[in-house]
């Protein structure tokens, strides 16, 4: 990809001749580090024209260049010679996305908030979460619910990562008499072969399908599911601080 950055021209004076050129670059991408590229334009001058570049490459416009100073030759057919060199540079820096999502206040409340902790790659960026939340706000997504999320920044260059809010606050228990929010956390959603919940030690979980009917009672926190049917299933753990209803996706 070729970028009109601003020109920058050199010109010869021999006493026969007179012969001009301007010469464009795109710098190279953090993420195609060696995409950069050249290209000389002659302005003044009798064809046809010769290129020399310090690569080897004898045409006016050279590409695939990492960062670095490439030298270029240009002599017409009345013998004017014009040297000159393009300076490639590597724009941004690497950019990461480690999304993460806050509980929701209740298992069918879309109030999760969204937190990309982004860092790196080229300044201003587009950013997509899907599926598309129609209020645009941080804090406006369901629980146990995947999100895809693409970051497309000024470079051209994009990535991409997921995440589901698969935690709810739940009941409020008493602890040395003040009120004290209880997290339950189910990962990974979808489970595949287990599924692992966080929850206080006291914890009884219960799964059901949808039909109500009860499939499990244990108080393990690592709980085997290759025996569940690929479907939405419904979890809740219950204490003495409360009960929490979560669901998660067997795949």
């Amino acid at each position: 990809m070729l970028l009109s950055l601003p020109s920058i021209l050199a010109t010869t004076q021999p006493a026969f001749s007179q012969c001009t050129f301007q010469k464009f670059r795109g710098n190279a991408m953090w993420c195609t580090p060696c995409g950069g590229s050249a290209l000389v334009v002659v302005l003044d001058g009798v064809p046809p024209f010769s290129y020399t570049w310090s690569t080897g490459e004898t045409t006016y416009s050279i590409s695939d260049l990492c960062p670095g100073t490439y030298g270029v030759t240009i002599t017409d057919s009345l013998g004017c010679v014009m040297i000159d060199s393009v300076i490639i540079e590597l724009m941004g820096t690497p950019m990461t996305i480690s999304p993460t999502a806050s509980a929701a206040s209740c298992s069918t409340c879309c109030d999760v908030c969204i937190d990309l902790n982004l860092s790196g790659g080229c300044v201003p960026f587009s950013i997509s979460i899907d599926p598309w939340d129609p209020f645009g706000m941080p804090c406006t997504y369901c629980p146990f619910q995947k999100y895809v999320i693409t970051v497309l920044d000024a470079c051209g260059c994009t990535v991409t990562d997921s995440i589901t809010a698969d935690s709810v606050a739940v009941g409020m228990g008493l602890a040395d008499g003040l009120m004290q929010g209880i997290v339950v956390h189910l990962y990974p959603n979808p489970a595949t072969t287990h599924l692992n919940i966080t929850a206080p030690a006291d914890a009884t979980i219960t799964i059901h399908n949808l039909q109500g009917q009860q499939l499990l009672t244990t108080e393990e926190t690592s709980i085997s599911v290759n025996h569940l049917s690929p479907g939405l299933y419904l979890l809740q753990a219950c204490g003495e601080w409360g009960c929490a209803t979560g669901k998660f996706i067997k795949q």
